[in-house]
Formats: structure tokens, sequence, C-alpha cells
């Protein structure tokens, strides 16, 4: 957190040379963190960096995509069918509850 407000600080001024660096620094050394690379990405763009942002979304897009293949690989684990049954509380000779309601109207 201290970095991003070093980076905002650094911004601000219109220090644009230690902004990126501070920005490429905190990216090494969380990698994975899409917060991150999305700043990044953007700062590159506002300083004239193209290909680097264009890259560095990229990256961001590759994760949603495995994170969108990993939830529907969890949703796949059961038939739809069941799954549908359960949310409705059927055969489960129970009546289901407001969360559940709430996913079987979003569904629809």
């Amino acid at each position: 957190m201290i970095c991003i407000e070093i980076f905002r600080v650094l911004h601000r001024a219109m220090d644009y040379r230690n902004a990126y660096n501070v920005l490429v620094k905190l990216n090494e050394k969380c990698p994975n963190n899409p917060m991150i690379i999305s700043r990044l990405g953007r700062f590159c763009l506002e300083i004239g960096k193209k290909v680097e942002a264009i890259s560095l979304f990229s990256v961001i897009e590759d994760m949603l995509e495995r994170q969108r293949q990993n939830h529907a690989s969890k949703n796949n684990d059961a038939p739809a069918a069941e799954h549908l049954d359960s949310l409705l509380g059927q055969d489960t000779g129970k009546s289901p509850d407001n969360d559940e309601l709430a996913i079987v109207n979003y569904l629809n």
C-alpha cells in the first residue's frame, strides 16, 4: 500500500520516471496482482509506452480467461439438472434459502 501511495505522489509531481520505477518494482514483488498490472498498464499508456501497456493488458486477459475456465470446470462437476434441482429444493425435501432463490432468479 505504501508503494501505491508513493506512486501516486510521484505521479502528481509529474516525476514519471520514478513513478514508473516504483510500479515496476511493485509488480516484481507481486507479479500476479491484477490491480497492480492494470495500474501499470494504464500508466504506460499515459506515458506513451503502448507496446508495454498492450502486453500488460494481455496478461490480465489471460488471467481472467484462466479464472473463467477454473470457475466453469468447478461448475461442471455436477450435472446441470441435479444442480438446478438442488437449488430449487426439489428431491431434497427442504425449501431453498434466499441465496439460492437469488441465484435461480439471476439465472432466469
